[in-house]
């Protein structure tokens, strides 16, 4: 039985103010989860040129440095995971191939609770 499913299951059994109460719940989830791409939308519009080129060169390549399956010959193995010891290996390739004075990106919006 897949999750709708069973969702759809429990529905038919509760009582009228409850099944408004599950449609009032999954109206707020929705609305949660739009809201959250709407802002990460806003944030990388504010971005400026340097920010944007320095975001796609962090991911570039980002599946092959940062693998979350095991991969043989290019493509995953049985859905096998990449194990914490290998993802730790893959951030410390992708730390050394960054120099000390590699920029980052600020967000200066938190620079505000600094000002009188």
């Amino acid at each position: 039985m897949t999750s709708e499913e069973a969702l759809l299951e429990k529905y038919k059994i509760l009582p009228g103010n409850r099944k408004r109460e599950l449609l009032d719940f999954a109206e707020f989830l929705t609305q949660k989860e739009s809201e959250g791409h709407e802002l990460i939308a806003q944030d990388l519009t504010e971005l400026d040129e340097g920010e944007i080129q320095h975001l796609e060169m962090e991911f570039e390549n980002y599946d092959e440095r940062f693998p979350r399956q095991i991969k043989k010959n290019g493509k995953p193995e049985n859905g096998a995971k990449a194990s914490p010891q290998q993802r730790a290996d893959a951030v410390e390739r992708w730390a050394k191939g960054h120099s000390a004075d590699t920029p980052v990106i600020l967000d200066d919006r938190r620079e505000i609770i600094y000002e009188d």
